[in-house]
């Protein structure tokens, strides 16, 4: 939403990618897919996340109006969609781990894309060095733990 304000200066972003999930992940407001599958939490998260959103259209005085009871409902669906793809992925590691299996870790854009190394601002908004897989992943602890059994 930020990304509408009149004095913001445009980077070329899609103002449609990761960048706000990021900044909810980053402030600890973000919705977890773990929160997906417990109704209470997931309500209370959402309607934060709605009063946070109004705060901020009615900051930058943006009005097109968005019907977040459409979007609850929307969530509701997707999460039920989801849930059979959900695990736990510490877990899932561990075991893929223990057998000798394979992992292969999708890397976004490169090295200059990165957030933190690379053209900033005209970055993307993770990680994208190798290696960022591990603080992503929970790999390093797990590869750790999975030597010790």
């Amino acid at each position: 939403m930020l990304f509408r304000s009149k004095n913001r200066t445009a980077i070329g972003t899609t103002n449609r990618g990761i960048g706000p999930a990021y900044e909810d992940k980053t402030g600890r407001r973000g919705i977890r897919i773990a929160d997906l599958f417990d109704q209470k939490t997931l309500r209370a998260r959402y309607d934060a996340q709605v009063e946070d959103k109004v705060a901020l259209a009615k900051t930058f005085e943006l009005t097109d109006g968005v019907d977040y009871e459409a979007v609850w409902t929307r969530t509701q669906e997707l999460a039920e969609r989801i849930r059979p793809m959900v695990c736990d992925t510490a877990q899932f590691l561990a075991d893929a781990m223990a057998h000798r299996q394979n992992i292969l870790f999708e890397g976004a854009q490169g090295t200059m894309l990165d957030v933190d190394h690379g053209t900033y601002p005209f970055v993307t908004s993770s990680s994208t060095m190798a290696r960022s897989e591990e603080h992503t992943s929970e790999l390093q602890s797990l590869a750790y733990l999975v030597c010790r059994l």
